[in-house]
């Protein structure tokens, strides 16, 4: 039987972690597949995988300026595309989306954040991929009863954290920590940056963080390791705040090092509302010990515009103790000795489902 031709679309790290996933499981080799992937993520896929198919893709290039890209797209012939969501700028995802439906081809979207959708473009797939059904009862409010036509949605489950079981985190953690002479007194803390020019209060609410950090002197033994976004355009916010805490920094090549070793040896992770705190949930659950920690540091005006983008509250969904929206608060989380419990649905975000790469496969097959 002829292998069904797909075509995903990546641009951010947590997505093209997903399909790394679905990559290595048995089920993708009843595909005939092609990826294309901003500069950012191509590289982290091509070094993992022996992909013949890999098409690098670059956002600045315009969607007038995607002509080749188009002529690509059909040279491979593709049953569906699938794209995934690289945040509310324009990515490549919405670009690959649009060819499709120019083309006629079956456009779906794979889903990781609960009810993720880029309205950019004004672009929509004819199927979505929902982690959860929480994912698809907030995408299906986000979409609204006026719009035309409403894609058809279906739960799979998140294959982000499907192999997650297999992995020894305890091993991780261990071996990350010993390689960077991380004594067992040491706190690390983890902040996870994204893209500070699509939110105007973000800059703002990171820096709810670096001022706890400079203002508790009696954290001790205390190691940072700043992530940059790979997507961010702009890294002077970056560069700024390595200056401002420069002392306690753990340089680190992110070129060569796995981002879930990073989580997995840290005790605290920090971000605004990367996924990064979604994936620490995950890998604490998989420690011997209940070691790390997690916090969303968002100002009440972010975590406004970050509401109204996401579709839900964040500040109900997660629970109160797990954002942190004031300086007081930060510095409580930074003292913290294990990680609360988790509230309500914070399991339903990340729970895993069965064979979630074979149920790929069915509803793909269903579909062409």
């Amino acid at each position: 039987m002829e292998r069904i031709r797909v075509i995903f679309s990546v641009s951010d790290p947590s997505p093209a972690n997903a399909i790394q996933n679905f990559l290595k499981s048995k089920a993708s080799t009843l595909f005939n597949i092609t990826i294309i992937a901003s500069p950012t993520v191509s590289n982290f896929i091509g070094r993992t995988n022996e992909l013949n198919n890999l098409i690098e893709y670059s956002e600045s290039e315009s969607i007038n300026a995607a002509g080749h890209l188009e002529k690509l797209i059909r040279k491979n012939h593709p049953d569906i595309i699938i794209a995934t969501v690289g945040g509310p700028n324009l990515t490549v995802n919405e670009i690959v989306m649009h060819i499709g439906h120019k083309l006629a081809v079956p456009v779906a979207l794979l889903q990781i954040y609960p009810g993720d959708f880029n309205p950019s473009m004004n672009q929509l797939p004819d199927h979505i991929f929902c982690a959860t059904d929480f994912g698809k009862k907030i995408t299906s409010i986000k979409l609204g009863p006026s719009r035309a036509q409403t894609p058809a949605m279906h739960v799979i489950g998140n294959l982000l954290y499907e192999h997650f079981n297999q992995i020894n985190f305890d091993g991780i953690r261990k071996k990350e920590r010993s390689d960077r002479g991380i004594l067992p007194t040491d706190n690390v803390i983890l902040l996870a940056l994204q893209p500070s020019e699509i939110y105007e209060d973000y800059r703002t609410s990171i820096n709810l963080f670096t001022s706890a950090i400079t203002k508790m002197p009696e954290l001790s033994g205390l190691k940072l390791i700043i992530s940059p976004h790979p997507n961010a355009i702009d890294d002077s916010f970056y560069l700024e705040i390595k200056k401002t805490l420069g002392k306690f920094l753990v340089e680190v090549d992110f070129s060569l090092v796995n981002r879930l070793h990073l989580i997995a040896m840290a005790d605290v992770v920090v971000s605004a509302f990367s996924t990064c705190c979604l994936d620490a949930i995950e890998i604490n659950k998989r420690l011997s010990d209940d070691v790390i920690r997690h916090g969303f540091v968002m100002s009440p005006k972010l975590l406004s515009e970050v509401d109204e983008y996401a579709g839900f509250s964040h500040l109900e969904f997660f629970g109160g103790d797990n954002i942190f929206q004031e300086l007081s608060s930060v510095k409580q989380l930074l003292r913290r000795k294990y990680n609360p419990c988790f509230r309500l649905e914070i399991p339903e975000i990340t729970k895993p489902s069965y064979k979630l790469s074979n149920r790929i496969v069915d509803i793909v097959q269903g579909l062409c």
